[in-house]
This record gives structure tokens, C-alpha cells and sequence, in this order.
């Protein structure tokens, strides 16, 4: 390798120490990141990326120029395989140097990493690397473990979404935000920075301008439009100038399968579009002469030690990978490696037989019910499967692999000529069983169960088109048929068909069959619980959720879910230990925050309210999305609703200014206008409000309090007139709104038409039972109409339910009522 510069001193004349002044140093099998410069980290996975889809491994289509042009300042690695076609598994697998069956995350949403294990980013913050991660799915939150070693871990994903599940996702724009949120007031420290992207997954939307790019195939523009903030990134490492000083690896976790063997998407087979990914090393010193191409098969398990020893950390000693740090560098290797090869996602998603296998330099072995053996070199697309030519070699290879999963297991330390039945129910639970043997035979092969399963899969297909009818038709033939029946998805389906169509009940009906038939699949529980509570089956809904939570403790769905009925059953103090409890779990959800800050001020305690908002208010992202207006909104009317008027209209006009402005932003800064007592901006606020919708009930009834309020000023009667005016306005379009009702109350009240009054009030109250102002302005009434009995009932049920969310003013006032009704 040529060397920029040198510094030579002398000790002796008989001694030269030679350093390089890049802070790079050749050890005996290639350079170390240490010396004179600290380099930092940056790792970039691209989940669900296979390599043949990107620029530098040669497909012609592909508009990747920054991944590309990464590869120019770096080595590629032509034959990287993921362990598993499964995300969380395999990202796990990367971030440990170890297998599946050793650090057992075997699949998305079920496993959580154990602390005991050791991660990349737990050894980068040992040598006093600032650790961050940014992810963008459900799929890796810290939950699950892998925030091991971060000292920030991004998971906040969509600011609009309170209840994350498997399914939630943001796009590489959004990643991207949040990188650069944290990059700017961290770069000059030495960090280990970690960026997912999760775009090409399915359903693959890309936007607008990457749709008409690239209309015959989205996945590529997914692809391509992640490729876009890649670019981003490497500008953010260019203009603060830390790019020379940064190693940058970009990975793929796994493939995807467009039918290549009648599989869409991944995670049920194991063949190279599902396995083989992009693995890129780069950095524009220390690869500057290298642009090289490695042939070598290697595997994600081999990232971790390799950066260990670039960086020359001491290697935990429990890894399986090695390091590549030789073949980076142009040492030749004398061998290919063993590769470890699963997937379990069949055997627990549908029941099938597990899938394990290994490839032993050219030629692939797949065990399953149905043997498979391949010669990658000469069958590079797996067309010829060569068992029964070959049986004696896969069972050469069978026997290999029983013996790699033993000693690679977290038990296994020795492998056994013959196995006694302990070892085969240990080998059984971690996912190996022999295709030689009776149990397997029984089994059923994902080869022949995939044919029905694209069946059931197909049905979403259509309900996305709105072929509603086609797809109830193929449901019902399965269900008929028998066929089906025992796949999770087709529960989803015909739940999803029901539920579009608003027949709940139907939707409740098949999600309980589900449950009984799937009972380890919580996914059905949580949204079992969702449609009771929807269908308005409080009891049903708070049972099975605390039964959730009983044995699911990690669920914040199943929380919020609790939440929601307490605070709708006006048990409030419960509704906000709830939402603390699902925040423990899900700590940056900001609609959780929302909501839990929402709980505080029915409780009367506005300062936590505002607290919980303020810290909302530090996120630069948040604050500055554009898709993230509703949640700003949100904050406004927060803060007003703690007598913050004058920051909420601040929140307000920011959100005016970028042209995000909806008819709630206008009615809300009405709203802090008019507690400020800026009546003529309030009006202004509102009108606008009903420009944009006539048919805002909150703005004409806020209308209607601001005549009122003019007329008690002024004593005109026009003001009276339109103050009742607007109050019936906002009635007529919504019938539930207690605040027209109230309002209207109070107008006739000075009237002295109170009958009407009382009548309106009681309606206040049926709308909206928490209303606590139509109870004391009832109160009142009834006292000074002579029933202070019936008065003595409303007040008293008042100060039952509501006493500690009044202010201090208003219990005191209530206490003295009550005496009054008394007398």
C-alpha cells in the first residue's frame, strides 16, 4: 500500500520507528485503525437489499451511485451471506460474531437478545466511543435488545403512530433526519454511529418521483431513493470533515425472492436471493489504493471481528466469525469457510418442518423433510437439486451440520459420534432434525407447503386492489376446503376483509379462532383486544389485556389499551400508572407521550402535562418534520390546556409559517387567543378556521363563547343573538359536542330562561360526563330555582367522580354549593 507521508524519528542510529500520519498503522495482516487519529465508526445496514440489486455487483439497472462510490474508496465483498433471512436475527448475528443457535434470536418479535451476550456497540463504548443507533422498524427496537452498548438508540419511528407493532416503519428520509440530528452536535466526538434503513421492504411504495423513475420495478426505486441519503450522509462526514477519519461499512441483513423458487419476500427459504447481501468496507485513506473485489464467501458473523481487530480491541474470544482484516488487505485465504445457514420462521410462523443447513465451499446443503444439494459454482441460481446423485456427500454434509450446531450451540461444547435422546431434543430445539429420520418424514416440507400459502398471501393482494368480493370468494374456498386453516395469515386476511368492511362482530369472531388455535401468537390477542374495545366490549377488552400483560409483559399496546379504558371509565390515576408503564417500554413514542400528557391534565396536574410536552419540544426532528404537523398540533393544544397560551401559540404560528396549517391549528390558536383575552385574534383565528371548513363544530361553538363573552361585556344585544347562533350551528353539525351545550345553557341562563338551561346543562352532562362545569353551573341554577335537592345530586355526583380534577377555585366553590344545597 502507498503511504501519503511519514515521520521518522530516531532513536538510535541503528533504529526507526516509522508512523503513518493518516493514524494508521500495518500490523502483520493489515492496517489498524489507531495511531495518531482516532477513527470512528459508521455502519450502515440495508435491510432486505439483495447484492445482485446494486450498482457495483453489476447490475446494470441500479441507481446506487453512493454505495457505489463508496465501493471506489474500499473493498467489496462479492460473496457475503446473511445466517438467516430474517431481520432481527440476523442483525443480532451481525452485531455479535455469533450464530442464531448460539445467541438464540431465531426470529422477528418473538426472541429478545439476553444481556450475557456481548455487542459490537458494548465494546466500541468500552474504548469511550459515543454510541448511537438510528433504526426504521419495530423490528429492531431496543426492546428486543439490541440497544446493548448505545448510549442513544433512535427507535421514536412514525411520530404519528401510538400503537407500534411488527409492521411499523419510516422511510430513509426520515432515518436520515434523525442521523443528522444527532450528527451535528456529536461529530467532533469519536463515535460508533449505526444506520438502518428499511425501504426495499415490502410493500414496496417508494415516492412519487421514484415510482415514475422506476415503474416497472419499485424495489429497485426503494433502493434507489435509500441510496439518495447514503449520499447525505457521506456530504454530513465531507463538510464537518470527518470522513477521511471515519470507516464506513455498509451491509446487507438479508435478501428478498421475487419467485425464484415460488417464494415472495423471505424468511422461508434459504437460497442465495434470499442470503447473499451487499458487504462493503471503505474509507478514503485507508482504502485508497485497494478498490478491490473479493470472490471469498464469508458471512455477517465476520463483521464484528473484523472491526475489532482494525480498531484493536481485544476480541471477547466467543465469537464464531473471524476476521477479514487479511482479505481486505490482499492475503489470499487457502480455504473457503463453513457457513451456517437457517431459517425458523417456517416451523414457528406456519408449523412446517425447521430449516437448517451449511455451505461447504461449493456446494449448499439444506436439511429439510426433502434434502437439497447444490453446486453454487456450476448452479449458481439452485435449479438442479443433486441429492439423489450425491446422497453419500449430503449425508457427509447432514453430519457436519449435526455437528456444527452442537459445538456452536450455547451447550454444545463437543460433538458425539452417537447422539443419545438428550442430544436430539436439544439439536430438535434448536432447529436440526436429521431429514434421515422418521420425524422429519412427517413432517411438512416448506417446499410443499409454500404452493398454499402464495394461496393465502394472494388474498391481501386483492383486498389492497379493492377486489373485496374476489377475495371473500377465495377465503371462504379455503375455509371450505379445509385448506389453510391451520396459516396464521389466513386469519389475518379474513380479519382484514371484515374489518374494511365494517362488520366488527365478524372480525371478533374469526380473530377468537385464532387465538384458541394460535395461542403463542400474541399479535392476534392485541388486536383481539383492540376490536372489543372498538365493538364497545369494555369488559372483554380490559380482561384479555390484563391477561396480556400478565404474560406478555413487554407489550405497550397492551398497556395503552388499559389506558384508554380507564381513562374512558374516568379512573384516571389508573389510566396515567398505565401510560407510564408503556413507557418504560416504548420510552421515545410520541404519541404515547401525548397521550400519557393528555391523562395528566384530566387529573388536574398540568405541570407534568407541560413537563412531558417541553421535553417533546427539544426533539429538532420532531419539531421540524413536516409530516409530523398533527403532533404539533397536538402539543399546542396541550400546552393551552395548561395555561400555556403563549408558547402554544408560538407552536401554532411555526406550523402557519411552514404551511402546514389545517382548520384545527387556526380554532386552537383561537382558543389561547381568547384565554389570553385577545378577543379580536381569536375571532380572526376562527374565521380562518371556518374558511378552510365550514363545518368545524369547535370553532363555531368557540364563536359562539366569544359573543358571549362580549355581550356580558358590552350588554349588546346582537352579541347575545350570535352567540346563540353559533352555539345551534355547532349542535346541528356535531350532536355531541358539550361545549355548544353549555354555552347555550349559560345564554339563556341570562335570560333567565332557566328550564331551558337546566335541560341543556343535563344534556352537557349525558354528552359528556366528566364536563365538571355544566355540574356547578347546574348547581347554581337548580339552587337558585329552589330544587337544592336535585341540585345536591349533581354536585354531589361532581365531586364523587370529578373533585380532584377541578382547580383549587373550583372545589372550594363546589364545597360551598354543596353546603348551600344543604341548608
Amino acid at each position: 500500500m502507498r503511504r501519503l507521508s511519514f515521520k521518522i524519528f530516531s532513536i538510535t542510529a541503528a533504529f526507526l520507528i516509522l508512523v503513518v500520519s493518516n493514524g494508521c498503522k500495518k500490523g502483520a495482516t493489515g492496517f489498524r485503525l489507531s495511531g495518531e487519529t482516532d477513527y470512528n465508526l459508521l455502519i450502515i445496514t440495508l435491510d432486505t437489499t439483495r447484492a445482485d440489486r446494486v450498482g457495483v455487483y453489476g447490475y446494470p439497472k441500479a441507481e446506487t451511485p453512493n454505495i457505489d462510490s463508496l465501493a471506489q474508496n474500499g473493498v467489496v465483498l462479492k460473496n457475503c451471506y446473511a445466517s438467516v433471512p430474517l431481520t432481527l436475527p440476523s442483525h443480532v448475528t451481525l452485531f455479535t460474531g455469533r450464530e442464531p443457535i448460539a445467541h438464540q434470536v431465531r426470529n422477528n418479535g418473538t426472541y429478545i437478545l439476553k444481556q450475557e451476550e456481548t455487542t459490537l456497540a458494548e465494546m466500541m463504548q468500552g474504548r469511550a466511543y459515543h454510541t448511537f443507533a438510528v433504526i426504521a422498524s419495530f423490528t429492531l427496537h431496543s426492546k428486543f435488545g439490541l440497544s446493548q452498548g448505545f448510549d442513544d438508540y433512535n427507535d421514536s419511528l412514525d411520530f404519528n403512530t401510538a400503537a407500534n407493532n411488527i409492521r411499523t416503519e419510516i422511510d430513509a428520509g426520515k432515518v436520515y433526519a434523525k442521523f443528522k440530528s444527532w450528527f451535528k452536535k456529536n461529530h467532533d466526538e469519536k463515535f460508533f454511529s449505526w444506520v438502518h434503513f428499511y425501504d426495499p421492504h415490502s410493500p414496496y411504495d417508494p415516492p412519487p418521483e421514484y415510482k415514475s423513475r422506476f415503474s416497472e420495478d419499485y424495489y429497485d426505486g426503494e433502493i434507489a431513493y435509500m441510496d439518495r441519503f447514503i449520499g447525505k450522509i457521506i456530504e454530513d462526514l465531507k463538510s464537518e470533515e470527518v470522513l477521511h477519519k471515519t470507516l464506513i461499512v455498509v451491509a446487507g441483513d438479508h435478501g428478498e425472492a421475487f419467485g425464484e423458487h415460488k417464494e415472495y419476500g423471505h424468511g422461508i427459504f434459504c437460497y442465495e436471493e434470499s442470503l447473499k447481501v451487499p458487504l462493503i468496507f471503505s474509507n478514503p485513506v485507508v482504502f485508497k489504493d485497494e478498490n478491490r473485489v473479493i470472490s471469498h464467501r464469508i458471512c455477517l458473523t465476520d463483521i464484528m471481528p473484523t472491526v475489532l481487530d482494525l480498531f484493536e480491541i481485544d476480541n471477547p474470544g466467543n465469537m464464531h466469525g473471524k476476521s477479514l482484516s487479511s482479505l481486505l488487505f490482499g492475503k489470499k485465504e487457502s480455504q473457503e469457510a463453513q457457513i451456517y445457514i437457517e431459517s425458523l420462521f417456517g416451523k414457528e410462523d406456519m408449523g412446517w418442518a425447521p430449516l437448517t443447513g451449511m455451505i461447504f465451499q461449493d456446494y449448499k446443503y439444506i436439511s429439510l423433510p426433502t434434502p437439497e444439494l447444490y453446486d453454487l459454482t456450476n448452479d449458481p441460481k439452485e435449479e438442479q437439486n443433486l441429492f439423489n446423485k450425491k446422497k453419500s456427500m449430503a449425508k457427509k454434509f447432514d453430519g457436519e451440520l449435526r455437528k456444527y450446531i452442537q459445538i456452536h450451540s450455547e451447550s454444545g461444547a463437543t460433538a458425539r459420534r452417537t447422539l443419545t435422546d438428550t442430544d436430539r431434543k436439544k439439536l430438535e430445539s434448536l432447529g436440526y432434525a436429521s431429514p434421515f429420520s422418521e420425524k422429519a418424514q412427517r413432517s411438512i416440507d416448506p417446499k410443499d407447503g409454500i404452493d398454499l400459502l402464495n394461496e393465502v398471501l394472494s388474498v391481501k393482494k386483492l383486498l389492497d386492489e379493492g377486489k373485496a368480493e374476489e377475495a371473500e370468494g377465495k377465503l371462504l374456498d379455503l375455509q371450505e376446503s379445509d385448506q389453510g386453516i391451520r396459516l396464521p395469515p389466513f386469519y389475518d386476511n379474513l380479519c382484514n376483509m371484515y374489518r374494511e368492511r365494517g362488520e366488527i362482530d365478524k372480525a371478533i369472531s374469526v380473530l377468537e379462532k385464532a387465538v384458541k388455535m394460535f395461542p403463542d401468537k400474541k399479535r392476534f390477542q392485541v388486536n383481539l383486544a383492540l376490536f372489543y374495545l372498538e365493538a364497545g366490549k369494555i369488559h372483554e377488552a380490559e380482561t384479555l389485556s390484563l391477561s396480556l400483560i400478565e404474560e406478555y409483559p413487554d407489550i405497550a399496546q397492551a398497556y395503552s389499551l388499559l389506558a384508554l379504558i380507564y381513562k374512558g371509565k374516568g379512573e384516571i390515576d389508573k389510566a396515567v400508572t398505565f401510560y407510564e408503564r408503556a413507557k418504560e417500554i416504548e420510552p421515545l413514542n410520541v404519541m404515547l407521550q401525548l397521550n400519557h400528557a393528555e391523562a395528566e391534565l384530566e387529573r388536574g396536574n398540568s405541570l407534568k402535562a407541560v413537563e412531558i410536552v417541553d421535553l417533546l419540544m427539544q426533539n429538532e426532528v420532531l419539531m421540524n418534520e413536516t409530516e409530523s404537523a398533527k403532533v404539533r398540533i397536538r402539543m399546542g393544544v396541550l400546552l393551552a390546556r395548561g395555561g400555556e397560551y403563549d408558547r402554544a401559540i408560538e407552536v401554532f404560528l411555526k406550523i402557519i409559517e411552514n404551511k402546514n396549517a389545517n382548520t384545527d391549528v387556526w380554532t386552537h390558536m383561537g382558543l389561547s387567543y381568547y384565554n389570553k383575552g385577545d378577543l379580536q385574534k381569536a375571532e380572526d383565528s376562527y374565521n380562518r378556521a371556518l374558511e378552510i371548513d365550514e363545518k368545524n363544530a369547535l370553532a363555531l361553538s368557540s364563536l359562539g363563547t366569544l359573543y358571549l363573552a362580549l355581550f356580558r361585556a358590552e350588554k349588546r344585544r346582537e352579541f347575545h343573538s350570535r352567540a346563540i347562533d353559533f352555539y345551534e350551528k355547532a349542535i346541528d353539525v356535531d350532536p355531541h359536542i358539550a361545549s355548544a351545550y353549555n354555552g347555550l345553557a349559560v345564554a339563556y341562563r341570562f335570560e333567565n330562561k332557566n328550564q331551558m338551561a337546566v335541560s341543556l346543562w343535563k344534556k352537557t352532562i349525558n354528552v359528556k360526563p366528566d364536563f365538571t362545569n355544566a355540574y356547578i353551573n347546574l348547581g347554581i341554577t337548580l339552587i337558585t330555582m329552589g330544587r337544592k335537592k336535585e341540585a345536591l345530586e349533581y354536585l354531589n355526583l361532581c365531586k364523587e367522580k370529578y373533585f380532584s380534577r377541578l382547580s383549587g377555585d373550583d372545589q372550594r366553590q363546589l364545597l360551598e354549593l354543596i353546603a348551600e344545597a344543604k341548608s
